[in-house]
């Protein structure tokens, strides 16, 4: 098994300049310093990513990606913490060592080990089943499947015995325990054993490299009272981590930028054989936040394109929210009564299902209609109706995207979009005041724009101090950058440029800037101090409070962190104290800094497991 830690991941990046790598996938072309490129992560219509060598990261402030190599790496492929890592190292030529597990860690390896080599041996035993039963094969022919498809998906047939898999597993080095931990036979109380896939069109589901970790199987008997049954839970297996068909469609997700949400195997398959690769079965279970937050890193939008009956109908309903919490853009596609998306393009086509997506609603459009909204409401139904909706608002985090929809909801129903706004806090009329006609400028990042557009002279040191992109707004972030990146001197702020160069977004925020609401000289240079301290400070004492200390990286990282926050405390009481060198703290402030960025990777690789 590879091993890395910090160091290493250290070491990876000190034989590998950044903009090398990310040149393999991207052209990039030199600006001072940093290179540009077209973003890889969202339809560029611009070169908006830039990538820094002498900070080790890259930072698009379109759509706001960025980090260090491995991140790069993991967004682009598509991987894993851990794979993205093995990839960097093999193009830096680095030779990860191989790491000596611990008893625990040993054990459970070989226990997945063990349950992924099961799988495949049961899995070849059900494709082989599949093509020496005729009825079995004659069903899927007889559902509009063709053979490259069934192959594709390995899909398969446990034959009706209550012993077949078992027999097949004794002469395959497979004793009944071994089929019983990996839930593919059933022990009863008396000890005897039984197949617990009998009768059943197979469909094995499969982890993101391809490999078999649980069962789904239809039967083909009208009578059994079980049409659809699936694996049990296991070391490999957690239903509500895993989405039928993405180990195939996670290229063609990112593509697209959206997915297709449909019910069953069938239906996934169907759309994919005619041609419509983003799509993704949830397979009879509910779409789940790790669902959610593990298809952020694919797309934008879901359609959600659940069977046209009440089951589906509150699938969909469930769904939205979780959608929503995590910044995906829901849309629900109703076809018509008695149709699902397999009988939909059978009968139909490809191509009249794609066009059939043009009729998909927003969720007000949805919810409108679901809870039979008319424009006769009464007074009291409208104030209950308002309630449901704002109570689907607090799902989602950006404003900007609250406001469209509060646009939408009130037009829907007829009421000005004051009553739907969801209360704000009153802001303290002695406070700083910020663009107001834009998403929500956090006053910190806006001081510190303010501060720097008023004292060039802190341009060099700001360069040094501010990650850019940990930025919340990444107008104000593209704003500062073209300040490090056109006055990298701290010389007299460029405006000329700036408003040249930046976004309508962007002139505007400019535009309000009042020099009179920012310090000067030696107490705009402390106050940036402090800005930026006491930022990396919050930071760095919200990653402790939320840092697993079970995971066994928590060892190594822990008491770094610990060090970290305890000298960002010490510069910060310094600083609170009237000390003189500003010099002194600052070298602090940027060498705790660099510290706590290191560690940045493998909390990361702690997060994505």
């Amino acid at each position: 098994m590879k091993y890395f830690n910090s160091q290493i991941l250290d070491e990876i990046k000190s034989v590998l300049d950044i903009s090398i790598l990310v040149e393999r996938f991207v052209p990039l072309k030199k600006t001072g310093s940093r290179y540009i490129g077209i973003c890889p992560f969202h339809q560029d219509t611009k070169p908006s990513m830039y990538v820094t060598p002498s900070m080790g990261i890259y930072k698009c402030f379109a759509c706001g990606a960025g980090g260090d190599h491995f991140k790069f790496v993991q967004e682009y492929e598509k991987l894993d913490f851990p794979a993205a890592v093995e990839t960097v190292a093999e193009i830096a030529a680095y030779k990860l060592p191989e790491k000596k597990l611990g008893k625990e860690e040993f054990k459970s390896a070989q226990e997945k080990k063990s349950l992924l080599d099961i799988n495949f041996t049961a899995s070849h035993f059900f494709q082989d089943q599949l093509f020496k039963n005729q009825d079995a094969y004659k069903y899927l022919s007889s559902r509009g499947l063709l053979e490259p498809t069934i192959k594709t998906f390995q899909l398969g047939w446990a034959p009706q015995s209550w012993d077949a898999l078992i027999k097949h597993g004794q002469k395959n080095g497979l004793s009944r325990v071994d089929l019983i931990k990996a839930g593919l036979v059933v022990e009863k109380e008396n000890g005897k054993n039984y197949d617990k896939f009998r009768g059943r069109i197979m469909y094995p589901i499969h982890n993101l490299s391809q490999k078999t970790i649980a069962f789904g199987g239809r039967s083909l008997d009208p009578e059994e009272k079980a049409k659809y049954m699936n694996s049990p839970e296991t070391e490999l297996y957690h239903k509500s981590e895993v989405l039928y068909g993405l180990s195939h469609v996670k290229n063609d997700l990112a593509d697209a930028g959206s997915v297709l949400f449909v019910e069953g195997y069938m239906d996934f398959l169907q759309l994919w054989q005619a041609g419509i690769k983003n799509v993704l079965s949830v397979s009879g279970t509910a779409l789940t936040l790790q669902h959610a937050n593990l298809l952020k890193r694919y797309i934008q939008k879901a359609y959600l394109v659940f069977d046209a009956d009440e089951a589906g109908i509150k699938a969909a309903e469930r769904s939205i929210p979780i959608l929503l919490k995590v910044g995906i853009e829901p849309q629900v596609l109703l076809l018509p009564e008695g149709e699902d998306p397999d009988s939909y393009v059978k009968n139909f086509g490809a191509a009249s299902f794609i066009d059939k997506l043009k009729e998909s609603q927003s969720f007000p459009h949805f919810y409108k209609w679901r809870w039979n909204i008319s424009e006769n409401l009464s007074p009291e139904a409208k104030a209950n109706t308002l309630i449901r909706y704002q109570e689907i608002l607090t799902n989602i985090q950006d404003p900007v995207i609250i406001q469209g929809y509060q646009k939408q909801i009130a037009g829907l129903l007829s009421i000005p979009e004051q009553q739907l706004r969801i209360p704000q806090p009153k802001q303290n009329p002695n406070q700083l005041s910020t663009p107001t006609n834009q998403t929500p400028q956090p006053i910190s990042e806006w001081k510190m724009l303010g501060i720097i557009l008023k004292n060039g002279d802190l341009v060099p040191i700001a360069y040094q101090a501010v990650d850019l992109y940990s930025f919340q707004n990444n107008d104000l972030a593209e704003i500062l950058d073209l300040i490090f990146l056109h006055n990298p001197e701290g010389k007299d702020t460029p405006w000329n440029i700036l408003f040249e160069e930046a976004s309508p977004t962007q002139k505007n925020i400019l535009a309000f800037y009042n020099p009179d609401q920012f310090p000067l000289g030696d107490l705009a240079f402390q106050e940036f101090a402090q800005l930026t301290i006491k930022q990396e400070h919050i930071h760095c004492q919200a990653v402790i409070q939320n840092l697993n200390k079970n995971h066994p990286e928590a060892i190594e990282i822990f008491p770094k962190l610990l060090k970290i926050r305890n000298q960002l405390d010490k510069c910060w009481r310094q600083m609170g104290e009237g000390m003189e060198s500003f010099a002194k703290i600052y070298e602090n402030y940027l060498k705790e800094k660099g510290e706590l960025i290191k560690v940045r990777p493998l909390i990361e690789k702690m997060n994505s497991n």
